[in-house]
């Protein structure tokens, strides 16, 4: 495997899904929408969105975001909810519509809070109990596999943006001062 290509992961289960989406963004989200994009039986894109404001509208952020979705020529997603139903719902149901405009279908719609999720689709207390279903990062296969095959998940959005954050200061300073000019040998 080279340092640009991706370890497959087999993910069979919406846990496995939930493990996969920080390693796909590259950091654990949170008060986010994720889309996570599908060819076949193959991810091949994954986007998120902050939720919105409770006071905002959430239809024009989804179908730019299912608008981003299509570009990548996927045919179908599915769509998970990071925080609060009362923040969560209406985005993932946003989300869904929007999704669903463009031709996709939603495989599932899941929400994630306090290491928990629920599906929005299914209704089989057996898989989908009301409580929700536990969930461990730290024990899943999904999680493990990827650190093993190098992959990084930061512990927030803020890290992420503080890697690529330009620098100031003194940090700046040292990294940009110029090389000492090169001796030409004779003297002055």
């Amino acid at each position: 495997m080279t340092s640009t290509e991706r370890p497959q992961l087999a993910v069979r289960s919406p846990a496995d899904l939930i493990a996969a989406v920080p390693y796909l963004l590259g950091f654990h989200p949170a008060d986010s929408v994720v889309a996570v994009a599908l060819l076949g039986r193959q991810i091949v894109f994954a986007a998120r969105m902050d939720l919105p404001d409770p006071a905002t509208d959430p239809v024009d952020l989804a179908q730019h975001l299912a608008g981003v979705l299509s570009r990548q020529g996927a045919e179908a997603a599915t769509v998970v909810g990071y925080g609060s139903p009362d923040r969560v719902t209406p985005a993932v149901d946003a989300l869904r519509a929007a999704v669903s405009a463009t031709g996709m279908k939603v495989l599932d719609a899941l929400r994630v809070t306090d290491g928990r999720w629920w599906s929005y689709l299914c209704t089989e207390p057996d898989c989908c109990p009301p409580q929700g279903r536990r969930y461990d990062l730290t024990a899943n296969r999904i999680a493990a596999s990827a650190v093993f095959a190098g992959q990084v998940a930061l512990p927030d959005r803020a890290a992420l943006v503080a890697q690529v954050a330009p620098m100031d200061g003194r940090p700046r300073t040292r990294r940009v001062r110029p090389p000492p000019a090169p001796s030409s040998g004779w003297p002055s």
